[in-house]
């Protein structure tokens, strides 16, 4: 059957490295950047050895050495937290422990080799390598940019504090600056203090360490106002501990310093600051590299074609909403996890933003899973390291604690009407209206009836649906199924005869816990309360079979109740996209009202995978032939298995 699409990790075991000489070659295939930084540093100070270097560093107090060590550790602890700010900013990267060794690598070992985006884009891949090459590099070119914008801002504090720039024109600069941050996005806004913030505290590490080693009389401001200026020219130069730049402007600005004094002072710098650091990166690196191929299997999965027919029947069974079996559509998705089965699709957004893994519904759990937590982190971080936006879309109250509980932003954006078929009773006065449109469609003769998939009218049925789509601009995507004979077959189908005419059809996802919405089609001249007529009879169809639950799906929560801008903007959006009246229809049956939820990993995110659900919603792909789930139709984003439908499917990690 194949073996899935793994995320996140490798889907089965690696070849085990052989002894001796493919162990030395896997060492220097990760490892050159910082094999290659000391030659480059021992040339870079060749003046400086000859002006004494070698006998200036068994000089430096051994206290010294200790202090600069922790001011080493406390600057690659505050430029990696910098990394992952900037990752979950882009909606590409979650805070997790594989993010977080990942990002200290590349920071230590793109400082220490030079050419850092492109070392620490190597160095992210070789953490994962399945994610790829792009996404790596993506990452590695954002925290350059923001580590060097971070840089800028106290470059030009220390040019006004030395009176290089006058004062007024860099009160000018940073009022433009804060203007321009006014008007941009509040995650954006979050993202540039902690920048500043950032690498305000990797910079002042840096200038004390430096300080540390320089002769005895020379200024603690000095020092940091003077790495001030260096360390963006050594980030613009490019090479290994910003050789040759970094001393240039060092011998600028500290002109008091002797300049063999100053060679040793660097020497011990970056042998403390720069090159130390990189030593266990470069050993967490390779311990990396020696687990994953040891492991066998992979953290997360997703899967879809021929697979999602044989896992349906298991969601269904199991998941606490059957609004989920919408994976059967042809595109659609399953993300597995211990044992847990999620639907999912892959949603392309505008404007340049990032696709979307959307995790639609709520999860089947696996075996004893009671939180959704560590699924929500496994599955969103993988789908992050893809350079995918993870997103929740139209979960239930306990996913959405769940998720805000794992720090990502929870918005509601829907209400799900819900009856119980058991007790539903047209008599009670808010039904009134329900009650009048059932008269109205049995005057006019309409009549409904329960459908096997061995009878279904498929020929009428796609006429009827593709004159209701031309009617309201189009079929809608994503959550919203579409007419196919396979998936269509596979629910519990309600037919609406006027004169012996098809006039509409409802279908409905039939779980082992409830029943939900799926289809409502109507033909242009039905009767009216041909809809009303198609939903009561489900519903008494439903509690005669004793079913507990039923949903007549969800609709935008209206924007008036909404508290905050961003989830009011959504829901205008959301209703200018269905209109009222599916509200008012819902409304009729007197449901108990269940707000269901979006949530992403930061604002930004939400934003984003916002876009990309509302494009797949208004602008699905076109169907295959036959809109079956069948092998190699899957989303563009996410191949579906090969293989020819039999075997075992593994749903464990």
């Amino acid at each position: 059957m194949g073996d899935g699409i793994p995320i996140g990790r490798t889907a089965g075991p690696a070849a085990p490295a052989g002894p001796g000489g493919a162990d030395r070659k896997a060492i220097l295939r990760a490892g050159w950047p910082v094999l290659v930084a000391p030659c480059v540093l021992w040339a870079a100070g060749a003046p400086a050895l000859q002006g004494g270097l070698a006998g200036s560093l068994p000089a430096v107090p051994v206290l010294h050495w200790a202090v600069a060590a922790l001011l080493a550790l406390a600057g690659l602890r505050a430029a990696a937290r910098l990394d992952l700010a900037v990752g979950q900013w882009r909606g590409a990267a979650l805070p997790g422990a594989g993010d977080a060794a990942a990002g200290r690598a590349a920071v230590a070992i793109g400082a220490a080799s030079g050419f850092g985006p492109l070392v620490g884009a190597l160095v992210r891949w070789r953490f994962a390598r399945d994610r790829g090459f792009g996404p790596a590099l993506a990452q590695s070119l954002a925290f350059a940019a923001a580590f060097g914008a971070g840089l800028a801002v106290h470059a030009l504090v220390a040019l006004t504090l030395f009176g290089r720039v006058p004062a007024p024109a860099a009160a000018a600069l940073a009022l433009a600056g804060a203007a321009g941050l006014a008007a941009a996005p509040a995650g954006l806004r979050r993202l540039a203090a902690r920048t500043v913030w950032l690498t305000g505290i990797d910079l002042l590490c840096a200038g004390l360490c430096l300080w540390l080693f320089l002769p005895a009389g020379t200024g603690v401001a000095a020092s940091l106002g003077a790495m001030a200026l260096a360390l963006p020219a050594g980030l613009v130069a490019a090479t290994p501990a910003g050789a040759g730049a970094l001393d240039a402007v060092l011998g600028l600005a500290l002109p008091g310093v002797a300049p063999g004094a100053l060679a040793a002072a660097l020497a011990a710098w970056r042998i403390s600051y720069v090159l130390l650091p990189a030593l266990p990166a470069l050993a967490a690196l390779l311990r990396h590299r020696e687990a994953r191929a040891g492991a066998a299997g992979g953290a997360a999965t997703v899967v879809c074609g021929a697979w999602l027919e044989e896992i349906a029947p298991r969601y269904a069974a199991s998941a606490p909403r059957a609004e989920g079996l919408i994976l059967r559509q042809a595109g659609m998705a399953c993300a597995l996890h211990e044992g847990a089965v999620w639907p999912c699709a892959r949603a392309a957004a505008p404007g340049g933003w990032p696709a979307a893994l959307v995790l639609l519904a709520d999860p089947a759990p696996g075996a004893g899973q009671r939180d959704a937590m560590p699924l929500i982190g496994a599955i969103g971080a993988a789908a992050g390291g893809l350079g995918r936006i993870p997103v929740l879309y139209k979960c239930g109250p306990r996913v959405a604690a769940a998720a805000r509980r794992a720090g990502w932003q929870v918005l509601p954006v829907a209400r799900d009407a819900v009856v119980d078929p058991r007790t539903f009773d047209l008599s009670v006065p808010a039904r009134a209206g329900l009650r009048r449109k059932l008269r109205r469609a049995g005057r006019a003769g309409v009549s409904v009836e329960a459908c096997g998939a061995a009878a279904l009218p498929l020929a009428e049925m796609a006429a009827l649906s593709r004159d209701w789509a031309a009617r309201r601009g189009g079929e809608r995507g994503l959550s919203g199924g579409r007419v196919a004979p396979h998936y269509v077959a596979g629910q519990k189908v309600l037919l609406a005869r006027a004169g012996g005419r098809l006039v509409g059809f409802a279908t409905f996802h039939a779980g082992a816990r409830e029943r939900a919405l799926d289809l409502l089609r109507t033909a242009a001249d039905a009767p009216d309360g041909t809809v009303h007529a198609l939903i009561a009879a489900a519903i008494a169809e439903a509690g005669a079979a004793g079913c507990a639950r039923l949903s007549l799906a969800a609709v935008p929560c209206a924007p008036e109740a909404l508290r905050h801008p961003l989830p009011r903007l959504l829901a205008r959006l959301a209703l200018a996209v269905t209109g009222p009246g599916l509200g008012r229809l819902k409304a009729g049956f007197a449901p108990r009202w269940e707000t269901r939820y979006a949530a992403a990993p930061g604002r930004a995110a939400l934003l984003g995978g916002g876009a990309a659900i509302l494009a797949a919603i208004l602008r699905p792909p076109p169907l295959p032939p036959g809109g079956a789930a069948r092998p190699g139709e899957g989303d563009a984003g996410l191949p579906a298995a090969a293989g020819d439908g039999g075997g075992e499917l593994p749903l464990a990690a």
